[in-house]
């Protein structure tokens, strides 16, 4: 595999941060972005933040768009609110390093429209690609949009402003069925999970997702199969019973459940 751009070669981009309630971490998210992404701009897409998300975005320069739509919405809302050709999706519990400046020697790569950092979950001591070096995810597998640089003109057409979860993985699919590449390289990012109950509810939420999305023929069996076991056998593989209860729980509950996000 041949990389486009030398190392420490200055790419301006514009990053884009769903956030709501976010404030533990955002003003920490930005000073990273700021010190380590040299970013043209930072769009905030904010779905009414009661806490001080928006003063601490405003204190950063950011662009704030507030809206009440759904995340898939909201990572289109922003992409619209781009130019550049590249466009980072950072999550506000993603804190960026030093090694995500490499990130931009793979922007070159002429069959790649998505650039995925590892993230790992800060206190939990887990990664979920183990990436040692670049690879392709294949059909079928999920990228994670919390730290990746997405080439704009390739998801604009992006079938996910009804996508409140499971947005990455549509786009994932997207990029692939597009004929370009997801690519997963070795620059990891420490993603703070958040912890307590929401962490949990949040898996229940995950799976009432995947349900929901069969049932209205969003996706085949095979993908909801597919999905479904993947998460289920990882928490157990890592010893997160608890997590791999609340995942089953979204399934056997009769209606859907939600979470604000």
């Amino acid at each position: 595999m041949e990389f486009g751009i030398p190392r420490g070669t200055k790419t301006k981009i514009d990053y884009v941060i769903p956030t709501y309630n976010s404030a533990s971490l955002l003003d920490e998210c930005l000073t990273a972005i700021e010190k380590y992404g040299n970013p043209k701009g930072i769009i905030i897409i904010d779905n009414f933040s009661t806490d001080k998300t928006i003063e601490i975005a405003k204190g950063h320069a950011c662009k704030v768009i507030q809206t009440n739509a759904t995340l898939g919405e909201c990572r289109l809302i922003g992409i619209e609110n781009t130019g550049n050709e590249w466009v980072a999706f950072v999550d506000s519990d993603v804190l960026i390093n030093e090694s995500w400046k490499n990130i931009f020697n793979y922007v070159n790569i002429k069959t790649v429209g998505a650039i995925q950092a590892d993230p790992k979950d800060i206190g939990k001591n887990s990664s979920s690609f183990n990436c040692n070096k670049p690879y392709n995810l294949k059909k079928y597998q999920r990228g994670f949009t919390g730290a990746t640089l997405i080439k704009r003109a390739i998801i604009q057409d992006a079938d996910i402003k009804d996508c409140q979860a499971f947005e990455d993985w549509f786009l994932t699919q997207h990029i692939i069925k597009k004929g370009h590449s997801w690519l997963v390289v070795p620059i990891v990012v420490d993603h703070y999970s958040s912890e307590g109950g929401s962490y949990y509810k949040k898996r229940m939420w995950h799976s009432a997702s995947l349900k929901n999305y069969y049932k209205s023929k969003k996706i085949n069996f095979f993908a909801f199969a597919y999905l479904f076991l993947r998460y289920f056998l990882w928490y157990l593989k890592i010893g997160d019973f608890k997590s791999a209860f609340y995942f089953s729980m979204g399934l056997i509950k009769s209606e859907y459940f939600e979470m604000k996000r």
